[in-house]
């Protein structure tokens, strides 16, 4: 069972924990590309999704990993893009994984420039509010977050001492912010958790 709309949380169903530990995903470029080579797919028929990723993610979900997407959509406020092509992309994006057995139980995008936008932690914060009223907690010290807006171009350096090459530092900066509040929540650069260099 998937989520049918964006917000809408499917508990996994490998966890009877009441302390859920939960992977966040950004979406493009972490877990798919486009057909189109636009930034973001516009419309289900413009995604394709990172088939080195399937393993991992289905092990995750096996294990009882809540997987959840969060993702910076401003395009849609800008007109780059449609709600309802977002939002079609989003559900193809989970059927084509869990065709492939990666469970995803919610998603959610920032359409504007406000609080939810990365790296902004209200998108973090609503889900916890969710799994609250459902009676689970997250597990922040065990939960991680993965995106490839990690060390901008520019501005930052990667651990390594090499000049970043990102093209946002958003979804590092996200992590970071979570870890004020809950020490010990962890951020990785898709190359490195997937194992594979994305170009």
């Amino acid at each position: 069972m998937l989520p049918e709309k964006r917000r809408e949380l499917v508990l996994p169903t490998h966890s009877s924990e009441k302390k859920l530990c939960v992977a966040f995903f950004d979406a493009d470029n972490t877990l798919r590309e486009t057909h189109s080579k636009k930034r973001s797919p516009h419309g289900r028929h413009d995604v394709l999704i990172y088939r080195h990723a399937t393993d991992k993610l289905r092990a995750m979900s096996e294990a009882g990993w809540l997987l959840a997407i969060v993702s910076n959509q401003a395009g849609i406020s800008l007109g780059y893009i449609s709600e309802a092509e977002v939002e079609d992309a989003m559900q193809e994006t989970l059927s084509q994984f869990a065709a492939c057995g990666a469970i995803f139980g919610y998603y959610d995008f920032a359409e504007k420039y406000d609080e939810n936008r990365k790296p902004g932690t209200e998108m973090a914060w609503r889900l916890e509010r969710k799994l609250h009223q459902v009676k689970r907690k997250i597990d922040w010290q065990q939960s991680i977050m993965v995106g490839d807006a990690a060390w901008k171009k520019g501005n930052d350096l990667r651990p390594d001492g090499a000049p970043g090459d990102d093209h946002s530092d958003s979804d590092r900066l996200f992590a970071e912010n979570i870890a004020l509040k809950h020490p010990g929540f962890a951020f990785f650069h898709p190359r490195d958790f997937f194992g594979r260099q994305i170009s």
